[in-house]
């Protein structure tokens, strides 16, 4: 009886070791794509299509930011609106604007024919890079 007693309580510690590896296990796997996800992320962030290196590095919009950002082309620019693609959107009062090497620049730099990545906000610009032809 004693036997077979200690053999019940084996199993019961090998049951009960078992679950916490899987607890582990499954902690391990969700920590592995949490990873995986962040590294999609970082890699999704690199400047492509014409952006400069340097505005990841030296601009004050974050380059994973910049990667979300809209492409188009100026059209137009009549004071604080500006005609992207035929459609018209008003600059923000704090507006960021920078080249692609993240120099800053002034909304009447603009000018139309440039290629622009820009972010609304509330419907407005609040964040455009320039990208001027060299």
């Amino acid at each position: 009886m004693r036997a077979q007693s200690a053999q019940n309580q084996t199993r019961k510690g090998m049951d009960r070791a078992d679950a916490v590896i899987r607890d582990w296990s499954s902690i391990a796997l969700r920590g592995m794509l949490a990873l995986l996800v962040g590294l999609g992320a970082a890699i999704a962030s690199v400047p492509i299509g014409g952006l400069h290196e340097g505005l990841a590095q030296t601009s004050g919009i974050p380059s994973l930011a910049v990667a979300s950002f809209t492409p188009g082309q100026v059209t137009a620019v009549q004071g604080k609106t500006v005609g992207i693609d035929g459609k018209s959107y008003e600059l923000k009062p704090n507006v960021v604007i920078q080249d692609e090497e993240g120099n800053p620049m002034e909304p009447a730099e603009i000018v139309p024919g440039a290629a622009v990545k820009f972010h609304l906000k509330e419907g407005q610009i609040d964040q455009m890079v320039l990208i001027l032809p060299k």
